[in-house]
């Protein structure tokens, strides 16, 4: 059953992500731009945007680190159907798909009471997907027309769990 989650998932994901490349018919060109973000169900890290001017545009993004004891993937994306945009702002829905693993080791006394107890290893893992959708804001950063600074409320579902979660983003967009 698990694995039938994954897969479905990461369908959904994919199917996601090749609506939002479609063209919309407006004939206006898109904007597409890069930063980053803080989004749980669009990837954290890293941040790719394209906002057309009307239609369906998308974000992906992705982080990973690494150090000799722990580790951390985010992998996510979402498309974005635009309600509003003018020059400065944007607001659109956000549905998208995340992805997170993360391994921490660590040592662990036996038994913590004692000062003489022995150590052990722990090897803590943890992987799970959070899919949401919500409503955003966007807009261009005071004189900086190609800075843009995004913020949503998504509801998002994770572990059988329904919460708000905000996304914060900056992408600086190639015109």
């Amino acid at each position: 059953m698990k694995t039938f989650k994954r897969t479905s998932s990461l369908a959904l994901l994919i199917s996601l992500l090749l609506l939002a490349s479609v063209p919309t018919d407006s004939g206006a060109e898109e904007t597409l731009g890069m930063g980053i973000a803080w989004a749980p169900i669009a990837g954290n890290g890293f941040s790719f945007r394209s906002m057309p001017a009307k239609g369906w545009g998308y974000q992906c993004g992705t982080v990973f680190w690494k150090n000799n004891k722990d580790s951390y993937v985010n992998i996510g994306g979402a498309a974005l159907f635009i309600l509003k945009r003018s020059a400065q702002t944007a607001l659109y829905v956000p549905i998208g798909l995340g992805f997170t693993y993360e391994h921490n080791s660590y040592q662990q006394p036996d038994y913590p009471n004692n000062p003489y107890s022995s150590m052990h290893d722990v090897n803590e893992k943890s992987s799970g997907f959070a899919a949401g959708a919500g409503l955003g804001f966007t807009a261009s950063v005071g004189n900086w027309q190609d800075v843009w600074f995004s913020f949503e409320l998504v509801m998002m579902a994770e572990k059988s769990n329904i919460l708000p979660m905000p996304q914060v983003a900056v992408h600086y967009f190639f015109r």
